[in-house]
């Protein structure tokens, strides 16, 4: 799921009522499992998923520098 809200719109409520219609949506589809990415250092994004019962279950890690073999 991706959700976007104009820096402006934000802190209203427009995510939270964007966020159950597409909860009302994936219960109406069957769905029974829905993923999230919060960025790092995305504090409140983080906090608004956690209000939904989400909970962190992974950390994925990449490279932020071209990728060379045999760097240190």
């Amino acid at each position: 799921m991706a959700l976007f809200v104009h820096q402006e719109a934000r802190r209203i409520g427009i995510a939270g009522e964007l966020y159950k219609s597409c909860a009302s949506w994936f219960v109406d589809q069957g769905v029974e499992r829905v993923e999230a990415t919060a960025l790092p250092g995305d504090i409140a994004m983080k906090a608004f998923f956690e209000s939904y019962g989400y909970k962190a279950i992974s950390l994925t890690m990449g490279s932020v520098q071209p990728f060379s073999q045999g760097a240190d």
